[in-house]
């Protein structure tokens, strides 16, 4: 019984009026942030993969639907730095 006393009077509690003295009492909110990436902006190897790679898997594997074609889920590129580190000092 308490635990249920309890709950209506959070649930009872006054909201802030609505309107323009409401609004300007209120603090300023910050903007969403600027994206670190343009989300428009598709990653060359993709953009490559999708005109050039599924058109041919498509016609190799002659397959009519491009949701047939295989993906790739992850590209990693691994370059030997350590060399180049120790022929520059």
């Amino acid at each position: 019984m308490a635990d249920e006393k309890k709950k209506d009077e959070q649930q009872k509690k006054p909201k802030a009026p609505k309107g323009d003295k409401a609004q300007a009492s209120a603090e300023p909110k910050a903007g969403p942030e600027a994206p670190r990436h343009a989300a428009k902006e598709t990653p060359r190897l993709r953009a490559r993969f999708e005109k050039e790679v599924a058109v041919a898997l498509m016609k190799e594997l002659e397959l009519k639907n491009p949701m047939a074609v295989p993906r790739l889920n992850k590209i990693v590129v691994n370059m030997g730095w350590a060399r180049q580190r120790r022929t520059r000092s």
